[in-house]
This record gives C-alpha cells, sequence and structure tokens, in this order.
C-alpha cells in the first residue's frame, strides 16, 4: 500500500517505505477505550473534537500492533508555535523543508529572531486566515517517534494513511493531521 510520506531533516536517514501492515492489513472494527497518552502541559482540549477522534482512533488501532501512542503536542497560540519554530531554527532545521508557504517562511527569518516579533507575524498570518500551521487551527497533533523503531513508524504511517490522514516525520516526532 502506498501512502503519503514526507521525509524531513535526520529522518530522511529512515529511508521509509510504504509496506503491508505487519498483520496483513485486517484490524478489528471494535470500540475499545482510547490508549492514548497526552502529556502534561499539552493543549489537547483546544484540538477541535474531529481531531481527538482521529487521535484516539489512531491510538486504537496502533495498540493492536502494540505500538504507543504518546502527543508531545496539540493545538498551538501563535506564541507557542512561534516558540517551536524558534527552537526548531536553533537546532539547524531548515523551516522551508517544514512548512509549505516558503513567504511566510522568508519573512520570518528576515525578522528579528525572539518570540515576541515572530509571534506578531504568526498572529497575523493566523487573523489574515493563512496560519502556518495547523496547530495554531486545532487540527493537527504530534506523536513521539524516539520510542519507536523502524517498523512502528512504518506502521503509524500506514494506520493515519488508511484513516484518510496525513503524516509527516520531523526531528522527533510524527506531525499528523486527520486531513491531507
Amino acid at each position: 500500500m502506498a501512502f503519503p510520506l514526507i521525509l524531513v531533516g535526520a529522518a530522511a536517514l529512515l529511508l521509509l517505505k510504504a509496506r503491508s501492515r505487519r498483520n496483513g492489513g485486517t484490524r478489528s472494527s471494535g470500540r475499545q477505550p482510547s490508549p492514548l497518552d497526552v502529556l502534561p502541559g499539552i493543549d489537547w482540549n483546544g484540538l477541535d473534537a474531529s481531531t481527538q477522534r482521529f487521535a484516539h482512533q489512531l491510538a486504537r488501532e496502533a495498540a493492536e500492533e502494540g505500538i504507543p501512542v504518546v502527543v508531545t503536542s496539540g493545538r498551538r497560540s501563535a506564541s507557542s508555535q512561534a516558540s517551536a519554530m524558534l527552537y526548531k531554527v536553533g537546532q539547524g532545521e531548515d523551516l522551508s523543508k517544514l512548512y509549505r508557504d516558503k513567504g511566510q517562511i522568508a519573512a520570518l527569518m528576515g525578522a528579528p529572531r525572539n518570540v515576541a516579533s515572530w509571534t506578531a507575524i504568526l498572529a497575523s498570518y493566523a487573523a489574515s486566515g493563512r496560519p502556518i500551521s495547523r496547530h495554531m487551527t486545532s487540527a493537527s497533533f504530534d506523536i513521539r517517534t524516539r520510542n519507536l523503531d523502524r517498523d512502528e513508524i512504518e506502521d503509524l504511517f500506514d494506520i493515519v494513511s488508511e484513516m484518510g490522514g496525513r503524516a509527516v516525520i520531523e526531528a522527533d516526532h510524527l506531525h499528523v493531521s486527520p486531513y491531507r
């Protein structure tokens, strides 16, 4: 099965590829409690209801494969998005490889590299209906990957894709959206 795959930074070394699920693609359709683990301090309640349902279903299906789902980020304000992006820049990540709107990234990179400046810019993008990240629209969340092996990451990609969502692997997490 093919699935949408975007590799970024060091994660490209994983050379993830489409493959069959370990269990032959079968999953039970029964509803069980979600084994989703949301880290303290994450704005989980700020996510829209459909994104929360998607995350819970993903966690249930991943649990059937023995894969833990730990949410490391949910909805972000302009300030928290600015902090996350500045952290990435500080780690040497190329934001133009992570975000679609290259003009927005160029404007940010040309601004003073501090939370206040970037917050103002990101808030203006959101106010104009062009938020830089689905985190700011309550429509995405991040899943920890540092505790997963290659097969588990591939299985998560398969599950997200089969559910109709989109996953992007970043340095230490999967960025997941229920919408493509």
